[in-house]
């Protein structure tokens, strides 16, 4: 079924821990759902939060770090 990555977010300070995983069946959808769920976040936040430092810093089941992405600009 494909390997489970974990999505964690971060700005340095405030940490986001992705503790459930989900499962991908390719590596190369890792980025995308990434940043999927940095907008979603963005989207349920309030308004006034500075996402300029902030990134999803994306694991493998075994720990190994495998993406690590800014937040979107645009907060659409």
């Amino acid at each position: 079924m494909g390997r489970r990555y974990f999505y964690h977010m971060t700005d340095g300070m405030a940490l986001i821990v992705d503790r459930q995983g989900r499962r991908s069946r390719s590596r190369k959808q890792v980025e995308p759902e990434a940043l999927c769920f940095a907008r979603q976040l963005m989207q349920e936040a309030p308004h006034q939060v500075d996402w300029s430092d902030w990134q999803v810093s994306v694991h493998d089941q075994d720990g190994y770090a495998v993406a690590h992405l800014p937040f979107p600009a645009n907060h659409a």
